[in-house]
């Protein structure tokens, strides 16, 4: 008989998201609560977050360097966002976070990094952007990414992202706890 194979683990993939009505806390609780895998964690952000923003976008955070794992909206191409990668070593949006920062909102600071950042995500810096992390046991593993664009738009609700972080944290928890049982 053929030994069973493991189906490799999926990359991203575009999944229609919900209409932006629909687009809940607690529809995205229900998809973080049956997640199966890290990419169902990340969906689930980004989709709530596309229905707000005109640009959605996940990073993945390594020792060094900052991965574009996938986004939504206006002018992204997921396969493009996962070509993006952003030197910790260097000034950058993303710098704020390896210095213990909460969130960042505000305007794009003119920093060669920051040109290049939008270079290879193919789209124009907005008026504003939005950037709150995603921590593991007081570690920073992911960063969101969301803008409006060359709008200002309304300020956006810093605790309502804060929240959804947290659930996504747990979500990913729970998926390395699952992951634990099976190797002891």
């Amino acid at each position: 008989p053929a030994a069973a194979q493991i189906p490799p683990p999926r990359g991203p993939v575009a999944v229609p998201p919900l209409p932006p009505s629909e687009q809940t806390m607690e529809t995205a609780s229900a998809r973080l609560r049956s997640a199966d895998a890290r990419d169902d964690v990340f969906d689930a952000v980004l989709d709530f977050t596309a229905a707000r923003f005109r640009r959605a976008a996940l990073f993945v955070v390594q020792q060094d360097r900052i991965l574009g794992w996938s986004g939504r909206g206006e002018g992204l191409s997921p396969a493009r966002i996962r070509n993006v990668t952003v030197p910790l070593d260097r000034p950058s949006l993303f710098v704020f976070f390896r210095s213990g920062g909460d969130y960042y909102y505000g305007p794009v600071p003119d920093l060669p990094a920051n040109a290049r950042f939008y270079l290879d995500m193919g789209c124009p810096p907005p008026a504003r952007v939005l950037l709150l992390p995603l921590t593991i046991k007081g570690r920073t593993a992911v960063i969101l990414y969301a803008d409006h664009g060359g709008e200002t738009g309304a300020a956006p609700d810093i605790q309502l992202y804060r929240r959804l972080l947290r659930k996504a944290a747990l979500s990913l928890e729970v998926l390395i706890l699952r992951n634990k049982i099976m190797m002891i």
